[in-house]
């Protein structure tokens, strides 16, 4: 008989919210083992870390304000974004090691912030930027961009990010929203 493997549902009480995503329930029991830290961590890594990059780094590409003269400027800024990204990977891994050794702590106020800022910065740069970002990048892949269709492609892409935006503020409302209702 094969385990049931599955990712255990998100808490919308605990503040570790992507620390509970990493966490496999197999047969009732929660499994903190290396292999799954590594498994998990490692898609983290290359998509959020070094997505988080490369999504400024395409949105910025869209909007007209990375050319030859402005690459080096723009490129200091992406990496600072990368590494801000590697900042908040670090402590993603630190939250899951404290869970693993159940060092939960009582929820205080300023966690609400802190998980806002946190959900909701790296939504911005991953959905909204990464969503016009990755239009842009896979036009060009598939030879679909060129001289005579780049103004077309630049729209397209334009437009996803505006509806990646107007997603991010929806959820951002619905984050609020469930937890003024979880208050009372």
């Amino acid at each position: 008989m094969t385990p049931d493997i599955r990712l255990q549902a998100p808490s919308k009480i605990n503040g570790n919210l992507l620390v509970k995503d990493a966490k496999n329930t197999v047969e009732g029991q929660q499994d903190y083992s290396t292999p799954r830290l590594l498994q998990f961590f490692s898609a983290r890594l290359i998509l959020e870390v070094f997505g988080s990059a490369g999504a400024v780094w395409g949105f910025l590409d869209v909007c007209k304000l990375r050319n030859h003269a402005t690459n080096e400027l723009w490129r200091q800024y992406a990496v600072t974004v990368g590494v801000i990204f590697f900042i908040r990977y670090c402590l993603q891994i630190s939250d899951y090691v404290k869970l693993t050794k159940n060092e939960n702590g009582v929820a205080s106020k300023t966690d609400y912030w802190v998980r806002f800022f946190q959900i909701f910065s790296a939504k911005l740069v991953l959905e909204v930027f990464g969503g016009a970002g990755a239009v842009w990048g896979f036009s060009e892949v598939l030879t679909l961009r060129n001289s005579v269709t780049q103004e077309l492609w630049r729209f397209n892409s334009l437009a996803m990010g505006c509806i990646m935006f107007v997603r991010f503020l929806m959820q951002m409302k619905e984050y609020s929203v469930n937890h003024s209702t979880r208050k009372r």
